[in-house]
């Protein structure tokens, strides 16, 4: 919310609108709606959007919402966006890393525990605090600290002074005593499992691999059996990581980017 200035309004009673601003000082853009949302609320949406001097997008838009909502969605070009898209995965697949397709995964795990003493922790807020450590140390092997990695350690900080109020989980690797790794997570639903952050200190080879099985594991024992690891951002590094895991499904993302149909010019 430090980032994107995130705000919202409740455009019926079964509507919320969120708006984002995606840079500073520049305008305010949307996210997908949600709930319900009928043809007068996308008349009224539209009307709205026409009075605006600024641009308008729509980020995160599901294929669902464009399918069930063609008359509000012919006022805007759709573009893919891929470094939005959720890679969605087994739950059990990522905790039991079985089969030939993980071998390199395990070999780097049992390496590490062969080299490491590692010690699995829960998450706690009494202990969460510990995980800035971790950000310190990943910050300080970087030879610089672009804007996407000042935007994340801003919102794991926010994770973590409000990790009761929202309903975050997650676990914490110890190396001789000391904080090397941590994941946050949360149920989405009765299905799925969003983790939101994992880092490692990369001076533990193998860590990385680690931390990813052991909170597969903790999810698959909630009687959860997906986990949705979020976004690649178009990062070249993430991407690879994220695919080297097999994902089950990548679930596409569309921008919305408000024009004004033929019928009804400006």
């Amino acid at each position: 919310n430090s980032i994107y200035q995130y705000a919202w309004t409740i455009c019926n009673s079964e509507t919320v609108l969120i708006s984002c601003q995606v840079q500073t000082d520049g305008p305010r853009h949307f996210l997908q709606p949600v709930g319900s949302f009928d043809a007068e609320t996308q008349g009224n949406l539209i009307h709205a959007f026409q009075a605006l001097p600024c641009p308008i997008k729509i980020f995160g838009v599901g294929a669902d919402f464009i399918q069930k909502n063609p008359e509000f969605v012919s006022h805007f070009e759709i573009h893919n966006d891929s470094a939005l898209a959720n890679y969605i995965y087994r739950a059990s697949d990522l905790a039991t890393l079985a089969g030939k397709f993980y071998s390199k995964k395990r070999n780097l795990i049992a390496q590490a525990h062969r080299l490491y003493q590692c010690s699995i922790h829960k998450l706690t807020p009494e202990n969460s605090r510990e995980c800035l450590d971790v950000l310190d140390r990943v910050e300080t092997d970087r030879e610089e600290r672009d804007a996407i990695v000042q935007d994340d350690r801003a919102a794991v900080e926010t994770a973590i002074k409000n990790f009761s109020a929202l309903g975050q989980k997650g676990i914490l690797i110890q190396i001789d005593g000391k904080v090397a790794a941590f994941s946050i997570f949360e149920p989405l639903n009765r299905d799925t499992a969003v983790i939101h952050f994992e880092k490692a200190d990369r001076h533990y080879k193998g860590l990385y691999q680690i931390i990813n099985q052991e909170t597969a594991k903790a999810i698959a024992a909630l009687g959860v059996s997906l986990i949705n690891r979020e976004e690649d951002l178009g990062v070249p590094g993430l991407r690879q990581a994220k695919q080297s895991y097999g994902p089950l499904e990548v679930i596409p993302s569309s921008t919305l980017v408000f024009t004004q149909s033929l019928n009804n010019p400006r």
